[in-house]
């Protein structure tokens, strides 16, 4: 966050820049994080010098960037901070060239979040604000300035709140300035630029100043979590009359335990949490405290936990995660405890992780997808939850904090089915079910969960199935495109309309997406099949260069083995059909092979937008023995594009000597030089350019 102060300066001139007095200067006492200000003999600002600069950057120890006032000031001291790391402070001069305050940056956890509730709150006129849930404030003072007190006042502004600017930096910097209001100071709201931490409203109606603020942003933190218990509750209403399960979990907070011990209350009061990005690692007591709650050294747990971290860095999105490839789901919506890394615990720890191993051995076949979301975001969840393709025997499960003060302040209504106030005051002594905070569970602490929501929630549910009939689609999951995405799919798709048999009105037309690393007779013999079942063929071939063969290599050699075939055309795939956009993990299958992969976004832009185009209404696939990765794209396109009225049909592979014909084979093949082999699997096309033209250097 960018910010301004006053700060006291020291003067030097360029003719007495001397390191070895400038090092006694920043070494007396008091003066480590002064700044001097450097003239030239004409009394010119040359530039100014900080202890740090000394420290690292002597080789340009005159620091010359500057900022000048305006709206653009914002975006301009970004470029000056990211340019260099050693930049601590940035002189502001006005229009007149007087320096007049100096700009730094500032790094806090809270005020990203907060940053990141007034971006929503700006975007989203329909949430709940200052009018609906302090209607009796009728003015907002505004003290001091800053990036986040700006984004305030430009909030305020576009919500017709009246705003009352305090202090003269507004109008020197920005150009801001506002009129007084007479209106009581009960009414009004005071808002400092470091932030306010809580509006506290006494109960005395009489005491005309009731509204006392602390100095940090926890009110807007209180708006957010409101906004997101109304959206939950929509849609869960929503869901339940469209027969979808729909179930919101609550978790206790600290203070609603009557049952915790000396050590919880202190990892409480301290924060002592592994995903608390300020954790003091040098203090004993705490490392003693993460090492009780990890059952290891956190030197240990942090080696363990970027490990996985970067194993699923092939993932799209880091928000999602799924376990098992059942074709019923259970989906679980919350903050951390949501995620992959829940809490930051290891994978085998994590409520998803032990919920899906729960079920896997209660004999139930259902797949768990997590889907996490900080306790602050409210505006996307309701576009995201959106997104699945949800299924008659799907449950869908919010999981969060529990809100009921909050709610009983502002009046909302929270429908919990699920409070799990009873279960966390049931721990037994010396168990630990959380670190900080009872959001921020053990695997001692989800396993309790898992246990709680089988029993109250998904065994009542799959007791009333009737897993005899084939499922049913309650809800197609809608892709979530930003505006980018969808200015470029909109020149895909009329790319692709350009190419259309013209005469394919009322035929069945089918396709197959095909890499083709390189095309074999296993390929061949899937198009030619496919190819008889349909009157006309589309052949995508993934675009993404990736792959050992480049595209116009692969695009080129199924061109070439496919010319004989009359109702057949071949398109590259663009960006939006298995791409490093949609399924980054495609790439990545060769060394992870174990990874479980969510297809249902690029599935879900074929069927939504790809196949209108061209009147797709079949979708061929070959069997799929030897890749893991692949076999699950096949499973999950069955599970999602039939509901789109789209035939899935897979069909067995080509066998040669008893072995499935594939492009690993190949390219092993190549390898080892040995072309009597490749000869037998591949068309004569493919054999020649292998041959005569292919580099056998960009095997080694």
């Amino acid at each position: 966050m960018i910010c301004f102060c006053e700060k006291e300066v020291y003067v030097i001139y360029n003719e007495e820049l001397e390191v070895s007095n400038l090092f006694s200067f920043f070494c007396s006492p008091g003066h480590s994080t002064d700044i001097v200000i450097v003239k030239d003999y004409r009394e010119n600002f040359v530039g100014i010098i900080t202890y740090e600069r000394l420290l690292y950057k002597r080789d340009q120890l005159v620091q010359t960037q500057i900022l000048s006032t305006g709206v653009n000031i914002w975006e301009e001291a970004y470029k000056i901070f990211n340019s260099d790391k050693y930049i601590l402070y940035i002189p502001v001069f006005d229009e007149m060239n007087e320096l007049v305050y100096f700009c730094y940056q500032r790094v806090m956890t809270q005020e990203v979040e907060v940053d990141r509730i007034m971006d929503q709150l700006y975007k989203n006129d329909a949430a709940l604000f200052l009018s609906e849930l302090y209607p009796k404030i009728k003015a907002v003072y505004l003290y001091g300035l800053n990036e986040l007190s700006y984004k305030f006042y430009k909030l305020l502004y576009k919500r017709n709140i009246t705003v009352v600017i305090q202090e003269d930096i507004w109008e020197i910097i920005l150009g801001i300035k506002t009129k007084d209001v007479k209106i009581p100071s009960f009414m009004c709201m005071k808002i400092y630029s470091d932030g306010t931490e809580l509006i506290v409203e006494e109960k005395d109606q009489t005491q005309k100043d009731r509204f006392s603020f602390k100095n940090r942003w926890e009110f807007l933190l209180d708006i957010a979590f409101i906004n997101r218990i109304i959206v939950e509750n929509s849609i869960k209403n929503s869901f339940n009359r469209m027969s979808i399960k729909c179930y919101i979990c609550r978790i206790p907070l600290f203070e609603e335990l009557n049952n915790y011990d000396l050590e919880e209350v202190f990892r409480h009061m301290k924060y002592i949490s592994l995903s608390n990005p300020l954790l003091n690692i040098d203090d004993k007591e705490t490392m003693k405290q993460i090492t009780k709650v990890c059952g290891m050294s956190h030197e240990e747990h942090l080696k363990k936990y970027n490990n996985e971290i970067t194993e699923r860095r092939s993932i799209k999105d880091s928000h999602i995660t799924k376990y098992g490839r059942e074709e019923s789901t259970i989906y679980i919506v919350g903050p951390c405890i949501a995620s992959s890394n829940g809490n930051h615990n290891l994978q085998k720890d994590t409520l998803l992780y032990l919920l899906y191993e729960f079920l896997k051995k209660q004999g139930l076949k259902y797949s768990v997808k997590g889907i996490s979301l900080g306790q602050e975001s409210f505006q996307n969840v309701e576009n995201i939850v959106n997104t699945l393709s949800i299924k008659d025997k799907d449950i869908i499960i919010f999981i969060s904090c529990n809100r009921k003060k909050l709610c009983e302040k502002f009046g909302i209504k929270d429908s919990v089915d699920l409070f799990l106030l009873d279960l966390f005051n049931s721990r037994n002594e010396g168990e630990i079910w959380f670190s900080d905070n009872p959001i921020h569970t053990t695997r001692k602490g989800n396993e309790a969960i898992v246990n709680e929501l089988y029993n109250k929630i998904i065994d009542q549910e799959i007791k009333k199935m009737d897993f005899s009939k084939a499922s049913v689609c309650l809800q197609q999951g809608k892709v979530l495109l930003t505006e980018y995405e969808r200015e470029n799919l909109n020149l895909y798709l009329h790319d692709i309309a350009a190419l259309k048999f013209s005469d394919s009105i009322g035929d069945e037309v089918g396709t197959i997406v095909m890499n083709c690393n390189p095309i074999t007779y296993g390929h061949l013999h899937l198009i030619e099949y496919a190819s008889k079942a349909v009157d006309y063929l589309y052949i995508f071939i993934v675009e993404e260069d990736r792959s050992f063969f480049t595209f116009e290599e692969r695009y080129k050699l199924v061109k070439e083995a496919t010319a004989h075939i009359p109702n057949l055309r071949v398109i590259p795939s663009g960006q939006f059909i298995l791409s490093n956009k949609t399924l980054p993990a495609y790439f990545t299958k060769e060394y992870k092979k174990e990874i479980i992969i969510d297809a249902s976004e690029d599935i879900g832009i074929f069927a939504q937008y790809i196949a209108p185009v061209l009147n797709i209404s079949v979708r061929f696939v070959g069997q799929e023995p030897l890749d893991f990765i692949t076999n699950q794209y096949n499973m999950e396109m069955k599970r999602i594009i039939t509901d789109y009225g789209i035939k899935f049909v897979e069909i067995p592979r080509k066998e040669q000597s008893g072995e499935v014909i594939s492009a690993s084979r190949v390219r092993k093949l190549l390898k080892e030089n040995n072309f009597d082999e490749i000869k037998k699997i591949v068309p004569p096309t493919t054999y020649n350019f292998l041959k005569n033209e292919f580099d056998t250097d960009r095997c080694l």
